[in-house]
């Protein structure tokens, strides 16, 4: 059994703590995207206290756009890595893409390309898959030390032990079960047994659950 931390496993407690870090890291990279975005807006296309996106049908505009965002985002990627000085042309794009997934040329591309319809929607779309990566990666990082011997902890923890079969609930099972405990205080059995089933994988329920969806159907 391992050691407890107030109300939860050791384990647990520490995965909380990750996550929460992981969580700050990924809405602090989003917000940095947004403010180097309208930074740009702010400096570029402005006109009498609106903004004119037909300023970017212009080229001299895009060119300066697309390089105020990249050096926004190149001078947070320098402060998050610690790294002070001048830099090459590869060694920026390098710090870029491992910031902000993207490189100078890719900006100025992408500014050219829509133009007037450059939009913070348009750039957000361009950038979602790159958050949803970031989440899943941190929070796969912050969940590294959780192992098979945490199982049925977690399981304890997230009050499950009627819900589940604890014969067949592996590691990334028990994370799942972790993470819909923490987002809402509670597993919701009805909804569970549901996602389960969707999954395929009803041998994860225990027994009376099963059978109380085939007197159901």
């Amino acid at each position: 059994m391992a050691k407890k931390s107030g109300d939860a496993p050791e384990s647990v407690s520490k995965w909380k703590k990750l996550k929460e870090h992981a969580d700050r890291i990924v809405d602090t990279t989003e917000h940095h995207l947004r403010k180097g975005y309208d930074k740009a807006v702010d400096e570029h296309l402005f006109e009498k206290g609106r903004v004119d996106y037909e300023k970017l049908t212009k080229a001299d505009i895009k060119k300066k756009f697309a390089k105020t965002m990249s050096d926004f985002y190149l001078g947070k990627a320098k402060e998050y890595f610690d790294i002070k000085g001048d830099l090459d042309e590869f060694q920026t794009d390098t710090l870029l893409t491992a910031y902000a997934d993207t490189t100078q040329h890719e900006l100025k591309k992408m500014v050219h390309q829509h133009g007037k319809d450059f939009t913070y929607a348009a750039f957000k779309k361009s950038k979602d898959k790159f958050l949803d990566e970031l989440s899943h990666r941190m929070h796969a990082v912050a969940a590294e030390h959780i192992e098979d011997k945490d199982i049925e902890d977690i399981i304890k923890y997230t009050k499950s032990e009627d819900l589940v079969n604890h014969e067949y609930v592996k590691r990334e099972d028990a994370l799942g079960l972790l993470a819909t405990f923490e987002e809402s205080g509670v597993v919701p059995p009805k909804k569970y047994v549901e996602l389960v089933r969707a999954a395929g994988k009803e041998y994860l329920l225990a027994d009376k659950h099963k059978e109380k969806h085939k007197k159901a159907a």
